[in-house]
């Protein structure tokens, strides 16, 4: 489709006029079962298109195509095609920015299983289940089973150096209705307030946070270029 042809060779303002006028459950795959976003990770034209097809159309990294290669496992094959061929001086700075892209949201989809391309796509298609469901945004999709906490902000406490305490300081969260989204606004008086009166620990959790800023940040600015795309 026009559309395909669009991502593959990264034509980021035809991108953006064909996808403001689908929906997700119309998005084609092809005959190998890939999606657009394999289509996209593997030709490494358009990290802003790539960006687009995880925030707005929530395609999962994770998908497999028929050969059972996921959209970052195409990158990263992609690249290494590429360096095999012209070595290591080729110019590839799209391929790591889409990798590295991959990298920072990888979590975000660690508490779902896999996306799996409909084995019976055997051509493009279009319509419902034409590509599969990807995490879901709302905080109870993140749930860890049986415990009722977010497994995201557990990961966060555990990443920031909570160790063991990590649960415990997400139930805190929990009770006091924050989740993954709202951790990004707490403050050095909230924490306070919840009852972590140790500086470091505060210290800790507030440069997590200032990391979460800085990744939101990021993933902003690359959906902002795409939306100024598609209004020129």
């Amino acid at each position: 489709s026009v559309l395909q042809t669009a991502v593959v060779e990264g034509h980021l303002g035809c991108y953006a006029v064909l996808s403001s006028k689908t929906s997700r459950e119309m998005l084609p795959v092809d005959f190998a079962g890939n999606t657009l976003l394999h289509l996209a990770a593997s030709s490494g034209q358009s990290l802003q298109i790539v960006v687009d097809l995880v925030k707005t159309f929530k395609l999962d990294i994770r998908t497999r195509n028929h050969d059972g290669v996921s959209c970052e496992e195409a990158a990263h094959r992609a690249l290494e095609e590429l360096v095999a061929v012209y070595g290591e001086a080729v110019h590839r700075r799209q391929l790591n920015e889409i990798i590295r892209f991959f990298e920072e949201i990888k979590e975000d989809f660690d508490e779902q299983p896999p996306g799996l391309v409909p084995v019976a796509a055997s051509q493009p298609t279009f319509g419902t289940s034409a590509v599969p469901e990807g995490p879901g945004r709302q905080e109870e999709d993140f749930q860890a089973v049986g415990t009722g906490l977010s497994k995201r902000v557990i990961k966060f406490f555990e990443r920031v150096g909570m160790g063991e305490k990590a649960r415990g300081y997400a139930r805190l969260m929990a009770e006091n209705e924050i989740d993954y989204e709202g951790l990004s606004m707490v403050t050095d008086a909230q924490l306070k307030e919840m009852g972590i009166e140790r500086i470091g620990v505060r210290n800790k959790i507030l440069t997590g946070i200032v990391g979460l800023n800085t990744k939101n940040a990021r993933v902003y600015d690359r959906r902002t270029s795409v939306q100024i795309a598609a209004a020129d």
